[in-house]
């Protein structure tokens, strides 16, 4: 596997490299991120304890040591993960050292770009093709072409039945969408109301909560009773100018909240859940049935 480098800061005591396990990564996917310490053995490092390095979560860490002759080489390493698409940057972290003087120094590991995809970007499957011989001692020139007109007539049956059958769900929730919506709308208002006396919720129903959010908003949109994932989903509200104008900025927050909730076992702060509150009021206030 491919590795990254970045290598910074080198002083006579002490020299840094830093490194990923891998050029890229999914949402939600583990990332390992080394730093490795060269230095006179008896110098003296501090760690710091972190949460988050730059957009990244830091799920897991910790550090080794080990010694030569020489020098002393530390590797400090955290497991990483992000719940953003696109080109990342992990920043460096900031050790303090001090060397034979007593004198306590910063030195910086290096920056490290990482592009994160989608889930459904990297579940695009690159199919093996291998090229198909035709039958053999075939008595006539077109037999070929009328095997394969054969094998694929079922294959068009099937995609004209899939079609067709989708449409039919589509116009069916369309015409459903009046019911549902109204009952969709007296549930959030019943959950928004419970949350605004009581705050003190787990991630599991910070997430149900959400759900019922977006799918309420869904109804509003017609985007149709399927699973979206985030970006989906906020690509679907743009398209309608009035509602991502106004309500696609508090959207975005409450749908990383709760995929952080939902990934990484994030438990919302109580700042977040008045803030979240706030918008889905607003929402259903503003988008009444």
């Amino acid at each position: 596997m491919a590795n990254l480098f970045s290598e910074s800061n080198i002083t006579p005591n002490i020299r840094v490299v830093s490194r990923v396990n891998k050029k890229s990564t999914s949402i939600g996917e583990e990332l390992r991120y080394d730093i490795y310490l060269y230095m006179d053995p008896a110098t003296e490092i501090e760690i710091p304890t972190l949460k988050e390095i730059g957009n990244f979560l830091v799920k897991d860490s910790g550090m080794t040591r080990r010694e030569d002759s020489i020098r002393e080489v530390v590797n400090v390493w955290y497991i990483l993960a992000i719940y953003e698409t696109g080109d990342q940057l992990i920043e460096g972290v900031d050790i303090k050292y001090k060397t034979r003087e007593g004198i306590w120094r910063n030195i910086r590991s290096g920056k490290i770009k990482i592009y994160v995809q989608s889930v459904f970007e990297r579940s695009k499957i690159e199919a093996n093709i291998k090229p198909i011989e035709g039958p053999i001692n075939l008595m006539f020139p077109y037999t070929w072409h009328i095997v394969m007109c054969f094998m694929a007539f079922p294959f068009g049956v099937y995609l004209i039945h899939a079609y067709i059958k989708k449409r039919r769900k589509v116009l069916a929730d369309k015409r459903g969408y009046p019911g549902q919506r109204f009952l969709l709308y007296n549930q959030l208002c019943k959950d928004t109301q419970a949350l605004k006396r009581n705050s003190d919720i787990c991630g599991d129903d910070f997430i149900k909560y959400v759900d019922l959010t977006k799918r309420y908003l869904g109804s509003v949109v017609e985007a149709g009773n399927y699973e979206f994932t985030t970006e989906e989903f906020l690509n679907i509200v743009k398209v309608h100018k009035d509602v991502s104008s106004k309500y696609g900025e508090g959207l975005s927050f409450l749908l990383r909240v709760s995929d952080m909730a939902k990934f990484a076992n994030y438990q919302p702060t109580p700042a977040q859940l008045r803030k979240a509150v706030s918008f889905v009021g607003n929402l259903i206030r503003d988008l009444t049935p």
